[in-house]
């Protein structure tokens, strides 16, 4: 749909979505987007815009205090990472002063080797020659002795014998081949050195990471200790869990990507029943009304089911829909949108109006390259987002600035984030980690704190979860959807 106005004149209406003015006729091109007459947003901005200056003024000296601090940080950076390159250079000296020394002790092995054999190959070659040098008097004694004794003759017969039988049956000399053994193969390479020399870890903030160690049933010191809240729920053969919401009733429903059907569930996760759909499920979210909003996979279509109606809410042609989030306060519904491009997140209204594209970051980036899942911090400012696409969770407040973009902290090489979710009870933020088999737990400044889940605790391949009213978190992993009691890190 063409959202551009080529009339020179009579652009009464303000389009927000599409950020510019159009006129009448062009109106009905809009007829989804949300807008407001040009003179009467004009009288407001008119209005506002002195007092909204007034207070950019009075903020300059706290913006000046705030470039002071930006400089002290930056020569203080500067140091520490100075006596991080002194750090390196002595660990290097070190592991090179170590690796001459491990060369020539394996170099004077191999002389050592090679002298002993060229010394026990001389030995043989002394014994072989005394055996040649014994047959040849033999053969010349009786050649020139012809009165030699009988007892003599027996002597030279037994030791012709004895010379033979040691001829017959002696075997060449097979010496035995050197070769160097390398534990660590070429491949390995960059993992031994960088486990040997160290890697860099940019994002530590005084807070040391420590590998999770623990069964899933165990708990660990200053790492969350999951516990099976009961029974993983399995699933039947051919479904995909895609989505897992908790309704305003406390229900519980999963949704499928390759079934159109979603089954609900009690808190307690006790089956009670289930329903088809038209489409097949990518995501979903639930409103205060008790109204489930639910995203097509591989289509653009979300559907709104209330009581017993299923109805189309809005289409995202041409684009397809993935994540979809009810704001809670600002009463407005976000959807995840992907393209053969760049990815954006339309924000709607409760009635299915397009109000505004989150498409470039406040400088003129793009944000998304295959935004996915999406949450919302407590206060209704900040949204998080999955982009497998840029292997990142990004946070972004209402001002479309980046906040952070978390790489995946100590699992960066094997990091795909595909769903995450706020827990407002503890103020963190977790995401699910698809190739690393585990589950993320960040700070609100997307610090990791944490696994909740690693791959020794053998959920495999986990894609969407759920944080629950009472503190649980629902994961579907592979064949199953396991429910976990968390000790959460607050520090």
């Amino acid at each position: 749909m063409s959202t551009t106005c080529s009339c020179d004149s009579g652009k009464k209406w303000f389009c927000y979505p599409c950020e510019q003015l159009i006129c009448e006729s062009c109106k009905i091109r809009h007829e989804n987007h949300s807008m407001e007459e040009s003179g009467s947003l004009q009288q407001k901005l008119s209005s506002r815009l002195p007092s909204a200056i007034k207070l950019c003024v009075q903020a300059i000296p706290n913006l000046q205090d705030q470039i002071d601090h930006v400089d002290t940080s930056v020569e203080e950076m500067e140091r520490r990472v100075n006596a991080l390159k002194d750090q390196l250079k002595s660990r290097f000296e070190v592991l090179q002063a170590k690796l001459m020394v491990h060369h020539e002790n394996l170099r004077q092995e191999a002389d050592n080797f090679l002298s002993n054999i060229k010394d026990k190959s001389n030995q043989k070659k002394e014994l072989l020659q005394t055996k040649v040098s014994t047959i040849e008097s033999i053969r010349d004694r009786c050649h020139n002795d012809d009165g030699m004794d009988i007892m003599d003759s027996l002597k030279l017969d037994d030791h012709c014998t004895r010379i033979l039988d040691d001829v017959k049956n002696q075997s060449s000399i097979i010496h035995k081949i050197p070769v160097i053994c390398f534990s660590v193969k070429d491949n390995d390479f960059e993992k031994e050195i960088g486990e040997l020399f160290g890697v860099l870890r940019l994002d530590v903030e005084e807070r040391q990471y420590k590998p999770n160690k623990s069964p899933l049933t165990k708990s660990s010191e200053g790492l969350v200790g999951p516990k099976l809240a009961f029974p993983a729920l399995p699933v039947r053969t051919g479904q995909k869990v895609s989505s897992i919401v908790q309704t305003s009733s406390n229900d519980i429903i999963i949704g499928y990507s390759t079934n159109k059907v979603i089954t609900f569930y009690d808190r307690n996760a006790k089956k009670q029943k289930s329903r088809e759909l038209p489409i097949y499920v990518q995501s979903m979210t639930s409103t205060s009304s008790g109204a489930v909003l639910v995203s097509e996979n591989k289509g653009s279509k979300v559907m709104k089911i209330e009581s017993n109606r299923i109805e189309l809410f809005f289409d995202a042609s041409p684009f397809k829909a993935f994540g979809v989030l009810c704001s809670k306060l600002e009463r407005v519904v976000y959807v995840c949108c992907q393209s053969d491009e760049h990815g954006h997140i339309y924000v709607i209204t409760n009635e299915g109006k397009l109000t505004k594209i989150i498409k470039k970051s406040a400088e003129g980036e793009f944000l998304f390259q295959k935004p996915h899942r999406i949450a919302e911090h407590s206060s209704c400012r900040i949204l998080y987002v999955t982009d497998p696409g840029q292997k990142m969770l990004l946070a972004i407040n209402n001002h479309r600035q980046c906040l952070f973009r978390y790489n995946g902290g100590p699992e960066r090489s094997n990091f795909i984030p595909i769903d995450v979710s706020f827990c407002p009870s503890i103020n963190c933020t977790v995401v699910t980690n698809w190739k690393g088999n585990s589950v993320h737990q960040l700070s609100e400044d997307g610090s990791f704190m944490s696994l909740v889940v690693s791959q020794r605790d053998n959920l495999l391949y986990p894609t969407t979860l759920l944080f629950d009213c009472l503190k649980r978190i629902w994961i579907s992993h592979k064949d199953k959807v396991t429910v976990l009691k968390c000790n959460f890190t607050t520090s």
